[in-house]
């Protein structure tokens, strides 16, 4: 298998479970029109079954896990996984989600670090 497949193997991975790349990534893979059509939607189905994200998480979670949680989980998948690394949350935004301040992690807040700080990246 080429270099170049592969990578494309991976690209359709992630848009299987992440959803539809965005136009202006899409615009930028060479060979995006040997797998979509021109409304982005996908020529061939997957060899194997691919599931989203989503059904991921209501397929793979834990079964002492809660509808809610697992909603709130997704909700914070959904905004770590963006594909534009700018609309990503910053680590004070990750920290604040609610699936942590509802305590489903397994994290406990320190006193001494700022998590609303715009420099809590360098936690």
């Amino acid at each position: 298998m080429t270099p170049e497949r592969i990578d494309d193997d991976h690209l359709l991975q992630m848009t299987d479970i992440l959803g539809k790349l965005p136009d202006k990534l899409l615009s930028k893979w060479i060979r995006s029109k040997n797998y979509f059509g021109p409304g982005g939607e996908r020529i061939q189905k997957p060899a194997l079954e691919v599931l989203s994200l989503e059904d991921y998480l209501i397929k793979g979670k834990p079964h002492d896990m809660g509808g809610q949680e697992a909603d709130l989980l997704l909700s914070l998948l959904r905004k770590l996984l963006q594909y534009d690394p700018a609309n990503r949350p910053s680590t004070g935004e990750i920290l604040m989600h609610p699936w942590f301040a509802r305590g489903h992690a397994p994290y406990r807040r320190s006193s001494s670090i700022d998590v609303s700080s715009p420099t809590s990246d360098t936690i």
